[in-house]
């Protein structure tokens, strides 16, 4: 993307007169040392250290015969969409006033959007979508309170690409305590 009257000094006049300057493999340094050098006070061109230093230092604006500035503009854009769906089941039972009890939960989730793992195509897809699970047993009074849960969740595509092409990354079903 260009945008009119933006222009960068990269490709210009004094650009190419400081590439020729400075050889077959010319260094930014050295063509920004050269413009400074031969250029300073010309429109675009202002030194303001010593054009002596080892890195010279000032400002090289775009003038009109240099090229546009270019640029790439992204965003990030949606996939396609889809409705999740989902049952969440929870409990709570405390044994009278024992001071123990249980709690736990299960949620049941489903997407329409499965990632096909033979496809070369570009797919849409939600992941970190899973079922998962939880279950708490504990015992509290006026001295204590302890609590021992185990928490699973199911598979799930963490990722659709590992970074080296069409290849899903996928997190196994865990559990924990």
């Amino acid at each position: 993307t260009t945008v009119p009257g933006l222009t960068t000094p990269i490709g210009g006049a004094y650009w190419k007169a400081g590439a020729a300057a400075c050889g077959a493999n010319p260094q930014p340094l050295c063509i920004r040392n050269y413009i400074f050098r031969n250029y300073n006070g010309q429109p675009g061109v202002t030194a303001t250290g010593p054009l002596t230093d080892a890195e010279v230092l000032g400002t090289i604006s775009g003038q009109a015969s240099d090229p546009l500035l270019s640029f790439l503009i992204t965003k990030p854009s949606n996939e396609a969409g889809d409705n999740i769906k989902g049952l969440e089941l929870n409990f709570q039972h405390l044994f009278g006033s024992s001071g123990f009890g249980v709690s736990g939960n299960y949620t049941w989730v489903k997407t329409g959007l499965k990632y096909d793992n033979t496809s070369l195509t570009t797919q849409s897809a939600l992941p970190g979508v899973s079922d998962s699970a939880n279950l708490v047993g504990f015992y509290e009074d006026d001295t204590w309170s302890v609590r021992a849960a185990y928490n699973w969740r199911g598979e799930f595509l963490a990722q659709k690409t590992d970074g080296a092409g069409n290849n899903p990354v996928y997190t196994e079903a865990y559990g924990q305590e």
